[in-house]
């Protein structure tokens, strides 16, 4: 019986740097308004506030392409640990900003954080993790951002400005010290050709059952270790194979779709749509009401994502999240929303629009993205629950129907052989 507290604990600690990016992109919503109002120590216009708000998710873009020039060099772990740096000075920039130009330069530091984080850490939990609880660690990925979100916004109306960011400020010093006592991801480990360490990370891990298991699981990783660093990457190499291609396909796809749900500027100025609504309740209120709603969702996508796979949640939540902002457009045509393109375009254009137009025409168009998306989700994301990287991989180059005539020919084979 496997223990697999070990591999909790591990991804746990390693998700609350995405909590640090969840509370950066929850700031937004309850300080925004306060830096727009007469009563802010700042002079803070529409146009800047839209920086403020889209300044994080452009230093994302820098953060994502250093990541992916250090993580193998330096190892998942020590990745982690640094992006905390500039996920905190974000937060001081903030307490002693005196103009909106310190602010776009927090959020810009603060995006090259996130941007790191959002790189390694689906890598470090997609390496530490037994293929049979992946999916479920890897949930805690969207979980630990909304945890994050959620804590800002639940804070955000009741405490002053400074208070918020000083509040905000600690959870990158948690996160520093609980991860500074995890295991490194073995196959780093097993790159630096460091097997002996692997093993004890393996062990840490829970993931074995007895030594013979252990070195079984060392061997497999090794030979994949060793597959990708003799294939040599390239950036054509993306589009090299059909598995390849398709994987970019999907990925991008998925991408695509999120941003045009119109997730970044719901994110950036929930307060502000619900503050320009006729709602009965707070937008305090509402708006930690929603973030709460988030937060069980994604315990809800933890608990079963593994049992049901994730094709059937892709594609149920993309059904309902389209539903939902139809109803929204229809309910709210008098507020003000508009989104384009992807996070970055649609966070900075958001008060743009805002200021000219309506609301509603962009949830229309953040629904039609939705059921485009079960489309997609439906004819080209394959299930990967209970399946090995490797088996993925494979499914991806060889296809459904492949696999099975292949291990149709294996089985006889070993069957003629006996």
């Amino acid at each position: 019986m496997k223990n697999y507290w070990p591999q909790y604990l591990a991804a746990t600690t390693a998700t609350l740097s995405l909590a640090i990016a969840g509370s950066h992109v929850g700031w937004t919503s309850p300080s925004l308004p306060y830096l727009k109002s007469k009563e802010s120590h700042l002079e803070v216009t529409s146009d800047s506030a839209s920086w403020i708000a889209s300044f994080y998710l452009l230093g994302s873009i820098p953060g994502n392409l250093l990541a992916a020039f250090i993580v193998d060099r330096y190892g998942r772990k020590s990745c982690l640990l640094t992006a905390s740096i500039p996920l905190f000075i974000g937060w001081v920039l903030i307490i002693i900003a005196w103009n909106p130009y310190v602010l776009y330069l927090s959020r810009f530091i603060s995006g090259i954080g996130q941007g790191v984080v959002y790189v390694v850490c689906p890598m470090y939990i997609g390496e530490i993790a037994d293929k049979k609880i992946r999916g479920r660690l890897g949930s805690l990925i969207k979980l630990m951002v909304t945890l994050g979100e959620l804590y800002a916004h639940a804070i955000g109306p009741f405490v002053s400005y400074k208070y918020l960011a000083y509040s905000c400020a600690i959870i990158p010093v948690l996160f520093f010290v609980s991860f500074l006592w995890m295991p490194e991801s073995p196959f780093y480990l097993l790159m630096r050709q460091n097997r002996v360490g692997a093993s004890k990370c393996l062990r840490k891990l829970g993931r074995y059952e007895n030594d013979d298991k252990l070195d079984e699981v060392l061997d497999q990783m090794t030979k994949a270790v060793v597959k990708d660093m003799n294939d040599k990457g390239h950036f054509w190499d993306l589009f090299d194979t059909s598995g390849n291609r398709k994987a970019v396909v999907i990925s991008f796809g998925l991408q695509v779709i999120l941003q045009f749900s119109g997730i970044a500027a719901i994110e950036s100025y929930t307060q502000e749509m619900i503050d320009h609504s006729d709602a009965n309740v707070s937008s305090g209120i509402a708006v930690i009401i929603l973030s709460v709603l988030q937060l069980i969702a994604g315990f809800g996508a933890a608990a079963f994502v593994d049992k049901i796979g994730r094709r059937p949640l892709l594609l149920l939540t993309t059904f309902l999240a389209g539903i939902t902002l139809l109803i929204s457009g229809v309910a709210v045509s008098l507020a003000n929303l508009w989104a384009s393109l992807l996070a970055f375009i649609v966070s900075k254009m958001y008060q743009v629009i805002a200021d000219n137009f309506g609301i509603y025409v962009s949830f229309f168009l953040f629904s039609g993205s939705c059921f485009i998306g079960i489309v997609f989700i439906f004819f080209f994301v394959p299930e990967t629950s209970g399946k090995s990287l490797m088996e993925i991989q494979e499914e991806l180059n060889c296809g459904k129907k492949k696999n099975k005539i292949k291990i149709s020919k294996d089985l006889n084979v070993n069957i003629i052989t006996i």
